[in-house]
Parts: C-alpha cells; sequence; structure tokens
C-alpha cells in the first residue's frame, strides 16, 4: 500500500510542524468563504463557496478554486431541486 500524499490544501487550526507545502490559515475568517457561519449551521449551503477575495480563489493546479467546487456538488446532489439550506437537501 502506498502512503498518503496531500497537495495543495487548506487547513485550520493545525500543527506548525506539518509539511510547509501546505497552507494553516490562523482561523477560518482567513479563509474567506461567502458565509462560514451559514454553510457550517446548515442555513446558507452556497456560502461555503470560497469568495472571489479569496487568497485561495482560483488557485489550485487547475486554475479552479482550492476545495470543493461547492455549486457543482450542490447541483449533483440536490436532484435538480434549488438547494440553499440543509432542509432543502433533505427534502424537508
Amino acid at each position: 500500500m502506498e502512503p498518503a500524499a496531500s497537495h495543495t490544501n487548506v487547513h485550520a487550526h493545525v500543527a506548525a510542524s506539518d509539511p510547509i507545502a501546505q497552507c494553516f490559515p490562523a482561523d477560518w475568517a482567513l479563509v474567506q468563504f461567502q458565509d462560514c457561519n451559514g454553510g457550517n449551521a446548515g442555513t446558507d449551503l452556497p456560502g461555503i463557496q470560497l469568495s472571489t477575495s479569496s487568497p485561495w480563489h482560483r488557485a489550485g493546479t487547475d486554475y479552479w478554486d482550492v476545495g470543493a467546487n461547492v455549486p457543482a456538488l450542490l447541483a449533483a446532489v440536490s436532484g435538480g431541486r434549488a438547494v440553499t439550506t440543509l432542509a432543502d437537501l433533505l427534502g424537508r
């Protein structure tokens, strides 16, 4: 079994001894999500998308945002329904 590898990721609140090639912001506010609190609460799922002012917006090796493509993910799991909250996603 080959060892796991991690490339160009963003982690918050991790030990300073972790690899230098990674990025470890002091808190999630530095990542600059559109609405981190709403995304985490499930009231604004699109809010977990990076804002255009984020240092990781279009910073991936493929020029996409680092991390998940939130609009594509929500579209894939929504079955064509409009999804903005966790309740929408769960069909409640």
